[in-house]
């Protein structure tokens, strides 16, 4: 038991100091630019998608913007209509599809 105690504070002091990731976090820096990039896309079913050219072969690469709603919509609604709400909010009336 006398050997348990110091072993336990031990770990504990350890832990605590060498798992702070605070320390880490606040290090770097961002250098900030002007970037834009404008390209064509094609919209299908209100998925956007970005055509390319990679070493002579054309491939289309699906947009994932990690959103709950998309920003591209029909001009009206279509099926069946709810109310939905995000972690913006916001409060949108979307349809929906059946395809």
């Amino acid at each position: 038991m006398k050997k348990l105690k110091p072993l336990l504070v031990g770990l504990i002091l350890l832990n605590a100091f060498s798992c702070s990731v605070t320390k880490n976090q606040n290090k770097g820096n961002v250098v900030p630019e002007n970037f834009d990039y404008q390209t064509k896309f094609m919209s299908v079913k209100s998925v956007m998608f970005l055509p390319f050219v990679i070493n002579g072969v054309s491939k289309n690469f699906l947009f994932d913007t990690g959103a709950d709603f998309s920003i591209i919509q029909r001009g009206s609604i279509i099926g069946k209509t709810g109310n939905y709400d995000g972690a913006s909010k916001r409060k949108m009336k979307l349809g929906n599809e059946i395809i």
